[in-house]
């Protein structure tokens, strides 16, 4: 008897169609790529055939999670670069703004340029931070459910003895917990880089504006971070 793969009837990823070409961005941007199954789930319940065909991938060391994943990583980061852009310049837009309603010598289409700008940085931030937390999800629950799916795979070739002396209590704290941490990394890992790097730049700004006064409040929040570590040990 023969087992066919259910993933065999499936259609190509949609999602890799539309990332496989700049050309496709639209679909990417407005999340036109997901219409065919929303369509399909709109006329009829979904089953497994309807959804996208899925990458044969075995995920056995730390190597094959790198190796699998360090793509997506690094493009979820380099989209972080014009959101980060884009949150900083709305104040300075702003400012121009206000600066250009103040000043009656400043040329009025000025005003309308600076006024689009913000409007524009608005929606590219708005359009980034959806793709960004679409897609390190996306990557979390991939290594959440590949790391699961090797854990039951090492369960189920354990020897009987070996089996009576692991609880399911174990178990559940290994799924659960443990491999839950790595989805739970997804959010922050970043920030690592992306928040020193746009603290960076506020701070050159604020630094051109208000001089001096500008160390002392950035005092104030490195004073934050000993005292929410102190906090989170504590509670």
């Amino acid at each position: 008897m023969t087992v066919k793969n259910s993933s065999d009837h499936r259609k190509p990823n949609a999602l890799d169609w539309a990332e496989s070409s700049w050309l496709r961005w639209i679909h990417v941007a407005f999340w036109t790529w997901i219409n065919p199954i929303l369509t399909i789930g709109h006329k009829q319940q979904l089953t497994e055939d309807d959804l996208f065909e899925e990458k044969n991938i075995h995920m056995d060391t730390w190597k094959v999670l790198i190796k699998t994943f360090w793509k997506n990583w690094l493009f979820s980061g380099l989209i972080l670069l014009p959101y980060i852009a884009a949150k900083i310049a709305q104040p300075l837009f702003l400012k121009e703004i206000i600066l250009t309603i103040n000043d009656n010598s400043r040329p009025s289409h000025t005003g309308y340029l600076y006024a689009c700008g913000l409007g524009l940085s608005a929606v590219v931030q708005a359009l980034i931070h959806q793709q960004y937390f679409f897609r390190i999800t996306r990557i979390g629950s991939h290594a959440r459910i590949g790391l699961s799916s090797i854990i039951y795979k090492r369960l189920l070739s354990l020897p009987i003895s070996s089996m009576i002396k692991t609880t399911t209590g174990h178990i559940v704290n290994l799924i659960l917990n443990d491999v839950g941490k790595f989805e739970e990394l997804r959010i922050s890992i970043h920030q690592i880089w992306a928040a020193p790097l746009e603290a960076i730049i506020v701070f050159v700004l604020i630094w051109k504006q208000i001089g001096l006064a500008t160390l002392f409040g950035y005092g104030v929040l490195l004073l934050l971070v000993p005292l929410q570590l102190i906090f989170s040990k504590q509670f």
